[in-house]
């Protein structure tokens, strides 16, 4: 399932944002590779794989953020993908707040917990160009299960953001 969102959603995007964008793109992602046993290919931040594969193709600079890093490193080595990606061991928030450049996607897939998903919204805003996308994975208004659109949700439409769900993923346009 994890897989075709990524395919369905997270690729186009980066495909379209490379058509709107006459640089390389700036792409940071909250949350990575936690697990790498096979059966936890299709989630716990495997997204992180798919960028960078993208970034090998089409170039740009990749920033994966966690508070745990060290699963992602040995996978992505093994994969021949971490030359494609920084890594960063870093709580999301203190790396969104100290960025000095434009980012073109931001993919927030960090802990279940709408009030952290909010707050990574509000710290990545102001570094978003204009045209740029913020997706939030997992992202199901309302729901006990997948909370990260829960207090996001609200905000994005009191201030009218421009946004679509597709399937457990929010584009949100800027």
């Amino acid at each position: 399932m994890a897989k075709s969102r990524v395919l369905d959603t997270l690729i186009p995007t980066l495909d379209e944002l490379s058509k709107i964008f006459d640089t390389p793109l700036n792409i940071i992602e909250t949350g990575t590779i936690r697990r790498s046993e096979p059966e936890y290919a299709v989630g716990d931040g495997h997204s992180t794989k798919w960028i960078a594969r993208w970034i090998a193709k089409n170039g740009g600079t990749f920033y994966s953020v966690d508070l745990e890093t060290a699963t992602a490193y040995e996978f992505l080595a093994a994969k021949e993908l971490l030359k494609y990606v920084k890594l960063v061991k870093s709580s999301s928030i203190a790396f969104l707040e100290k960025i000095d450049f434009d980012v073109h996607l931001a993919y927030l897939d960090s802990a279940n917990d709408p009030v952290l998903t909010k707050a990574e919204f509000l710290a990545v805003l102001p570094h978003m160009a204009t045209g740029g996308r913020i997706i939030v994975d997992d992202y199901v208004p309302d729901s006990r299960e997948k909370m990260k659109g829960n207090l996001l949700h609200p905000y994005l439409v009191a201030y009218k953001f421009k946004f679509e769900i597709k399937g457990v993923q929010c584009i949100i346009y800027l």
